[in-house]
């Protein structure tokens, strides 16, 4: 009885690599924060407001969903309730914001972030690490329960 209380605790190397998933999400909302709001303002320019109107409707809505998830994905994280599916949630909210910055400075008319062009891409690297991290802790979790099960 005693051995599973123990083993029950997260050893100290997954609660290392529990903070740090959870420090690349908040960062990588603050990222995504930052981005979107340049791009929103860049686009409700008093001179570009009326053909970009809905692009800025649908970043802006783009950007709350992606700080969103990753507060969320790395709240959970952070609470020890890591899951492939929270990871996942991360990973996603990383490749939103991906595509999200690849649009705007390749893609798009006015490129916006194309001064942000070659250094740009660190800024969607935080939160697609902290979903490869967060699956990892969950992987070693659920082997860690599986083993305690068979051995019960």
């Amino acid at each position: 009885m005693e051995e599973n209380n123990i083993s029950s605790k997260p050893p100290r190397q997954d609660n290392i690599r529990r903070l740090v998933s959870a420090a690349l999400g908040y960062i990588g909302a603050i990222n995504s924060a930052t981005i979107g709001f340049y791009i929103i303002s860049a686009i409700f320019n008093t001179a570009l407001i009326e053909d970009l109107k809905l692009q800025g409707y649908i970043v802006f809505s783009t950007t709350v969903t992606i700080i969103v998830i990753l507060f969320f994905g790395s709240s959970w994280i952070l609470k020890n309730r890591a899951t492939w599916r929270v990871a996942e949630m991360n990973v996603v909210a990383g490749i939103l914001l991906a595509s999200l910055y690849i649009y705007y400075t390749y893609l798009s008319n006015p490129t916006l972030l194309r001064w942000l062009s070659p250094t740009g891409i660190a800024l969607v690297i935080p939160p697609m690490l902290s979903g490869i991290i967060g699956r990892s802790i969950s992987t070693s979790t659920e082997t860690k329960y599986v083993k305690q099960q068979k051995d019960a």
